[in-house]
């Protein structure tokens, strides 16, 4: 059986990972900024990443859930991934291995507004399918 993992960069509605983050470490995260943080080599880079990584689940495969999970997280100003979690899941096995490997992610090229370094607010689709 195969499976394929795809992702694509999608903006959802403001979640509890940027307040969370903004309460934790007393500075304002971004949503929209003038360069958006980047992913080690840009998206396909991301996308060959996840491919690598993610291993669906045995149970899962085993009784054919798919879906697509959303992970929100925030590129802190230092790049490190931050405050990692489900914004919409699919289900709990897939929530879970796409939360291992969104906390796996190394560090990212962090956002800039103003020429300055700040914490951007990030969310990636990550699309278990069977095939």
């Amino acid at each position: 059986m195969f499976f394929v993992v795809a992702c694509d960069q999608k903006r959802l509605a403001k979640s509890d990972t940027v307040h969370k983050y903004h309460i934790q470490n007393k500075e304002k995260v971004y949503e929209e900024v003038d360069q958006m943080p980047e992913y080690p080599g840009g998206m396909t880079e991301m996308q060959k990443y996840l491919m690598s990584s993610v291993r669906y689940p045995i149970d899962a495969m085993n009784r054919n859930i798919q879906g697509k999970v959303f992970a929100s997280f925030v590129v802190g100003k230092d790049g490190i991934v931050k405050n990692v979690n489900i914004a919409r899941g699919a289900d709990p096995l897939l929530d879970a291995e796409a939360l291992r490997v969104v906390k796996s992610f190394p560090k990212w090229t962090p956002g800039m507004e103003k020429g300055k370094k700040v914490a951007v607010q990030y969310t990636v689709p990550i699309n278990f399918k069977l095939q």
